[in-house]
């Protein structure tokens, strides 16, 4: 229980005497079975509204594991088979933007120095801040 032994359990014992005296402690036994009880129960309704929430085909989700729970709902519904063709469509995607950035930095660059300069920006139509200016200041 709780990853104590046997002497932990007796030094605690122990200590709530001394605590609170051998009057005290039945009482203080059963509040604490009450608030365990309590926390189980909200537990176990948390996991029942999770599982309800996600519907059909997750009846064996664990709130404690809820990588597994979707592993092997992923793995029920036939693993990851159109995973791959999601994947290589999205690399080829980026791929093509990646190349279309390429080639509209190309052709702002005029000087082919690699660097885009304000100048070749407002040549391409690209709006370009100037320093910030304040007509009130002094």
């Amino acid at each position: 229980m709780f990853g104590l032994g046997a002497g932990e359990i007796a030094v605690i014992v122990v200590l709530a005497v001394i605590l609170w005296g051998p009057d005290k402690l039945p009482e203080l036994a059963r509040k604490a079975a009450r608030l365990i009880r309590f926390f189980r129960q909200v537990a176990n309704d948390a996991q029942v509204t999770v599982r309800n929430e996600l519907g059909p085909g997750f009846e064996d989700f664990d709130i404690t594991d809820p990588k597994g729970s979707v592993r092997r709902y992923v793995m029920k519904q036939g693993g990851l088979d159109g995973v791959e063709d999601l994947v290589q469509t999205l690399r080829d995607a980026s791929a093509e933007i990646d190349e279309a950035a390429e080639d509209f930095r190309r052709s702002i660059d005029t000087d082919g120095d690699g660097v885009i300069s304000p100048e070749e920006a407002r040549a391409a139509g690209i709006a370009v801040p100037g320093a910030p200016f304040d007509s009130e200041a002094t």
